[in-house]
């Protein structure tokens, strides 16, 4: 992570939304922010006390023991750590305008489940096997995720 000081608005215009500039400051498909990020911990405990007492994030939600959402505003979330004993990046999410800013987006400039295959089988499961299996792409190269009672 890399903490950046507050840059201030230039002007008024520049404290707009993207999609609200005039169309010479409007990246075709760009995204209109940074959603939220997600990420595995091997120390929740201590991740969760640094966002908090450091950043001064606060707890939007908890998966029992397991994860914790964060917000620094009024959205739900911008950034969601599980705790599984490992760091490991999870996946992150873009605000778009609308569906079809969201199709530009997709088709010119990040991939998605939405008109390609599936998550990994490794997506929701966060132990060691398929943590590795997603750091080595396994099933991009036909091997594979065991069951996690055989992993």
């Amino acid at each position: 992570m890399q903490l950046l000081p507050h840059r201030p608005a230039v002007d008024e215009r520049d404290r707009w939304p993207q999609h609200a500039r005039a169309s010479g400051a409007v990246h075709l498909g760009g995204p209109r922010r940074l959603g939220h990020v997600n990420s595995l911990t091997p120390d929740l405990a201590a991740n969760e006390a640094f966002y908090v007492e450091a950043l001064g994030m606060r707890v939007s939600d908890r998966l029992g023991e397991a994860g914790v959402w964060f917000h620094t505003g009024p959205e739900h979330h911008v950034m969601a750590l599980v705790g599984t004993g490992q760091a490991h990046f999870h996946h992150l999410a873009f605000d778009v305008v609308d569906i079809g800013k969201m199709r530009d987006v997709l088709d010119h400039r990040y991939s998605s489940n939405t008109w390609g295959p599936l998550p990994p089988r490794s997506y929701f499961r966060f132990d060691p096997v398929a943590v590795e299996s997603e750091r080595e792409s396994w099933e991009t190269r036909g091997r594979l995720l065991p069951p996690p009672e055989a992993a």
